[in-house]
């Protein structure tokens, strides 16, 4: 949801998996809402699936689904050593092992030039980057469990 809301504040019509499935669903059983008709499929379109390593496999089923009945193209994008999705996943990290793919190298949206080079050694697995995170004041020790979640849930309510 994080995603769609930052592509819509870039000017892009962009909706999360589950809002595209239902209007696919409605399309298909000849129910359509209002606006619902400028997301009919046709063999013309490209559909970007962005994030889509966190995407349960049923829901991307259903997703290539509707691609191929319009004859429709699509391009999932994503990063397989990121959070998968909550249910069943692990679908682009078997697109990368058995197909082309392409990696990009270069971490872009970072306001600090230390969190970049961060980044990427935390996501190669580099477990001693995690000295860089303390000292920038981003790793926090919050004591025990139950005191963690106390301020997990007082970060939420508040």
């Amino acid at each position: 949801m994080v995603a769609t809301r930052v592509l819509q504040g870039e000017g892009l019509d962009a909706r999360n998996i589950a809002q595209w499935l239902a209007i696919q669903d409605r399309l298909a059983a000849g129910r359509p809402h209002e606006g619902d008709e400028a997301w009919r499929l046709s063999d013309r379109d490209l559909v970007m699936i962005d994030e889509s390593s966190m995407v349960n496999i049923p829901a991307l089923a259903a997703v290539y689904q509707y691609i191929a009945a319009a004859g429709a193209k699509t391009m999932p994008t994503g990063d397989h050593r990121q959070l998968t999705a909550i249910g069943a996943a692990g679908g682009m990290e078997l697109m990368v092992d058995a197909g082309a793919s392409y990696e990009l190298t270069e971490a872009r949206r970072f306001t600090h030039e230390w969190e970049r080079a961060a980044s990427l050694r935390l996501r190669a697995g580099d477990e001693t980057v995690l000295t860089e995170y303390h000292k920038h004041g981003r790793l926090l020790d919050c004591g025990t469990i139950e005191q963690a979640e106390r301020v997990l849930r007082h970060r939420v309510a508040g």
